[in-house]
C-alpha cells in the first residue's frame, strides 16, 4: 500500500502543469474530497463530498469553469420522533407506546459554473472567484413512500491564494 501512496505522490509531483502555473486557453481539471458542515438548523450531519472542477483560463487573468459536487451524509436521527401504537386503538386505546427517533441518509448533487479572478505574480497568485448552480437533495424512497427530492438554486463566493513551489508544482 505505500508503494502505491508514493508512486502517486511522484506522478503528482512529476505533473507537466497545476493550478499555480495558468496556461491562456487551457483546461485545468481540480479534484476535491472532503466534508461538509451543514448548520445545525438544517437537522443534517456532516457528510463526506467528492468535487470536480473544470477550468478553462481564457488568459492568466480570467477563467470559466464547471463544478461537480456529491455529498451523502444522514440527518439528525433526534430531529425526528415519531410514535408507534400496538394494540387494538378503538377497543383500549392501545396497549404499548413506542417512541422511535427516524433519520434518513440524504444525498445532495451539486453543480455550477463559475468565474475565476486572479492576479498572477511571481511566486503567489491570489484569486477571487463566484459562481452559480443547483443542488439536488435525494431523499430515502424506503422512508417517505415514494421518490422524493428537492431542487433550489445556489451560489458559491470564494477566495484564496495559490503559492508556486516550482515549475512544476503548486500549493
Amino acid at each position: 500500500m505505500r508503494r502505491v501512496v508514493f508512486a502517486a505522490a511522484l506522478c503528482t509531483l512529476a505533473a507537466s502543469g497545476v493550478s499555480a502555473q495558468v496556461t491562456a486557453n487551457r483546461f485545468t481539471v481540480t479534484t476535491r474530497v472532503g466534508t461538509i458542515t451543514p448548520e445545525r438548523s438544517s437537522s443534517m450531519n456532516t457528510a463526506g463530498e467528492v468535487g470536480l472542477d473544470t477550468e478553462y483560463a481564457i488568459n492568466k487573468y480570467f477563467g470559466l469553469g464547471v463544478s461537480v459536487d456529491v455529498a451523502h451524509g444522514n440527518t439528525h436521527r433526534e430531529d425526528f420522533l415519531v410514535r408507534i401504537r400496538y394494540g387494538n386503538s378503538a377497543a383500549t386505546g392501545g396497549d404499548t407506546l413506542y417512541y422511535n427517533y427516524v433519520g434518513q441518509p440524504v444525498n445532495t448533487i451539486h453543480l455550477g459554473l463559475f468565474g475565476l479572478v486572479r492576479y498572477p505574480t511571481g511566486r503567489i497568485s491570489p484569486f477571487a472567484m463566484a459562481g452559480v448552480g443547483n443542488y439536488t437533495m435525494l431523499l430515502d424512497t424506503q422512508i417517505n413512500g415514494s421518490a422524493q427530492r428537492k431542487n433550489e438554486m445556489s451560489y458559491t463566493l470564494g477566495a484564496g491564494v495559490w503559492v508556486k513551489l516550482s515549475d512544476r508544482t503548486g500549493v
